[in-house]
């Protein structure tokens, strides 16, 4: 979010499996509470979604 209550995904598709579907590359880490702040922001509008992550951020946690 850019402190407007906006929050901009990297990828948006207004329709994807049946509805809005928002898309984040995380290249780099990204903290816990950025993550929950856009789901939360994603759930109330009804917009699935999803963050793509390198293989090796999973290996490392």
């Amino acid at each position: 979010m850019d402190g407007t209550g906006y929050t901009f995904p990297d990828v948006f598709a207004a329709s994807w499996c049946g509805g809005p579907a928002a898309f984040e590359i995380q290249l780099t880490t990204t903290q816990l509470p950025n993550i929950v702040r856009r789901e939360d922001f994603y759930a109330g509008l009804y917009v699935v979604q999803a963050f793509l992550v390198p293989k090796a951020a999973l290996l490392d946690s």
